[in-house]
């Protein structure tokens, strides 16, 4: 009778076990840039890495294009003549591998402080 209680505990306790490296959804604050010189490359960066949004080798996170963020000029700082530059948003999206987000659910722009005192990240284009 112990040994059938003990597989049951351990059956039950495997169900509940949330699964292991799943997705998950959750929302995070930080630069988004588009990088030069690739028209293509977009990239999340928080304070725990970089995220790729889409690249031109031909990753795009699902729902990247629907939610891609418009940033007025004094929330964008331009780095090329071309466009490209950085900003700051809060992404509400699925992180996976600690490299991809593989769904953008929503990207707020934010005002430049949040990201450079708030979060107290320094700015993308400068040396690390």
């Amino acid at each position: 009778m112990m040994r059938k209680t003990a597989t049951a505990t351990a059956v039950a306790a495997m169900a509940s076990a949330q699964p292991l490296a799943a997705d998950e959804h959750e929302t995070r604050c930080g630069w988004y840039r588009h990088d030069a010189p690739y028209l293509g490359d977009y990239v999340f960066e928080d304070a725990d890495g970089e995220w790729a949004l889409a690249d031109t080798k031909g990753f795009t996170a699902q729902g990247f294009y629907e939610h891609k963020p418009e940033f007025s000029d004094d929330q964008w700082v331009s780095t090329s003549s071309d466009g490209h530059g950085f900003g700051c948003v809060c992404l509400a999206g699925e992180f996976r591998d600690g490299t991809l987000v593989t769904e953008v659910r929503a990207l707020k722009v934010m005002p430049l402080a949040h990201c450079r005192t708030e979060l107290n990240m320094p700015d993308p284009d400068v040396p690390k």
